[in-house]
């Protein structure tokens, strides 16, 4: 069974996501923090009306850039309402301008955000072979950390030949859009980043870790690049796991350890939307395996 490695270079951005980029997009180290993002003055969070915020459902909506094939499109939107699923109840709406170019794809926007807006589609990145998506939050909340404004972008030169996988991979980048790998160190919920045992930290997490068996906190992937190492589960112990650097050709369950972390960064969340998974469903470690780079995209700043 061939499977394909999610192979992460996350200090790349978006050559075009800011006119004003910052000299590195990778994730902050550990003792970073929300409160160091800088604040978008074009941009405030709206106050949820009293009573609404707990019934109100997370709303994903994808603006897509022009070209974008309607593959990649109802891929993109398989895989948001598979999210919407997920996340069970929404968050404060954001109103404001986001420019030109600062959120990727050369897209802008002016009006209200309700719940998570992702600039998505294809655009010529690299060429065909090397960066196949790039993905993660442009810009977060003030008051939860959370994110407003993403980007999904495929690479024109490479989503043709994963035309099979494309939902598959379309869910994993926008699990990173949603902060999964890209928001753990600003949450201080990545320990030991760079070394040779990162975990993830998370009380709820961790519980679902040790309900499937799993030992100690969550194991984070130790090997590959710069983001690879530090960004998904650990491949070697969650194996074939939606989230883990690596999508199998076949199966690859969300499971409880995936949508329990979202709870750990302050969403709400439904776990029995989860997939059934076990630590011994589809071991990968004996495939053969496709390397696709993919850069993750971290938060450059924050709603006033």
């Amino acid at each position: 069974m061939k499977t394909f490695a999610l192979a992460l270079t996350l200090a790349a951005l978006l050559a075009a996501c800011t006119s004003n980029p910052p000299s590195s997009q990778a994730v902050t180290s550990a003792g970073g923090a929300i409160e160091t993002l800088p604040v978008m003055p074009e941009v405030q969070e709206v106050p949820a009306a009293l009573g609404n915020q707990a019934t109100e459902p997370y709303n994903i909506t994808l603006n897509f850039i022009s070209g974008t094939p309607q593959s990649v499109q109802d891929a993109m939107n398989t895989a948001a309402r598979r999210w919407e699923g997920v996340v069970t109840q929404g968050l404060p709406s954001v109103s404001g301008t986001i420019r030109a170019g600062a959120c990727g794809g050369n897209a802008t926007f002016s009006g209200t955000i309700d719940d998570l807006l992702i600039f998505a589609g294809t655009k010529a990145i690299d060429g065909p072979g090397k960066v196949l998506a790039q993905s993660g939050p442009c810009y977060i909340r003030s008051s939860s950390g959370l994110t407003y404004a993403a980007v999904l972008i495929f690479d024109s030169a490479d989503v043709a030949q994963f035309s099979s996988q494309l939902v598959n991979i379309a869910t994993h980048e926008l699990g990173h859009s949603l902060g999964l790998g890209t928001l753990w160190q600003y949450k201080g919920l990545l320990r030991g980043a760079g070394g040779s045992d990162p975990r993830f930290t998370g009380v709820n997490a961790v519980r679902e870790w040790n309900a499937l068996g799993g030992a100690g906190q969550v194991p984070v992937e130790n090997t590959g690049g710069a983001g690879t190492r530090d960004g998904h589960w650990r491949e070697s112990v969650l194996k074939s796991e939606l989230m883990t650097g690596f999508l199998n050709n076949g199966v690859n369950p969300l499971s409880r350890v995936s949508i329990a972390s979202f709870a750990d960064l302050g969403y709400q969340v439904d776990l029995n939307a989860a997939n059934p998974y076990s630590l011994s469903t589809l071991s990968s470690s004996t495939s053969e395996q496709l390397e696709v780079g993919e850069q993750l995209i971290s938060p450059f700043g924050r709603a006033q």
